[in-house]
C-alpha cells in the first residue's frame, strides 16, 4: 500500500486531535514515483539533485494565467487614465499576488510576469 506507514502515522496524530481522515476526499500520492499534487494554488513535486531531494513548490500555471488576465483587464479598463493612475491601481494586484506566492519557488514566474508587465 502506497503511504501505508505515513498514513498510519497521520491517522494516529489526527486522532489525538479528535480529527478523522476523510478517505473520500483524501488522495495519497507517491512523490518518489513522479506524482504531483496541487494545493491552494501551488503545484508540489519532488525534484532530485545530486546529493539530495527537495519539494518544489511553485504557482500553478492556471494561477499565473489568471493574474495575466487580471492585469490585462485592469490595463484595458483604465486605458483612458494617465500612466500614474493606472500603475497605482496595478500595484496592489501585483503585490498581493507576489506576497501570496512568495513562499514557494516562484522567482522564475515572478521574472516572467515582471517582463510581461513592463
Amino acid at each position: 500500500m502506497v503511504g501505508g506507514k505515513a498514513k498510519r502515522r497521520l491517522v494516529t496524530e489526527l486522532s489525538r486531535l479528535q480529527v478523522r481522515l476523510n478517505t473520500e476526499k483524501t488522495k495519497i500520492i507517491d512523490l518518489e514515483q513522479g506524482e504531483t499534487f496541487d494545493f491552494l494554488g501551488f503545484e508540489y513535486r519532488l525534484i532530485k539533485m545530486e546529493k539530495r531531494k527537495m519539494i518544489l513548490i511553485k504557482p500553478k500555471k492556471k494561477k499565473v494565467q489568471a493574474l495575466r488576465e487580471k492585469v490585462r483587464e485592469h490595463i484595458k479598463s483604465h486605458n483612458n487614465q494617465n500612466v500614474y493612475q493606472m500603475v497605482k491601481g496595478l500595484n496592489p494586484i501585483l503585490r498581493g499576488w507576489v506576497n501570496y506566492y512568495r513562499i514557494g519557488h516562484s522567482s522564475k514566474e515572478f521574472s516572467q510576469i515582471r517582463q510581461w508587465v513592463e
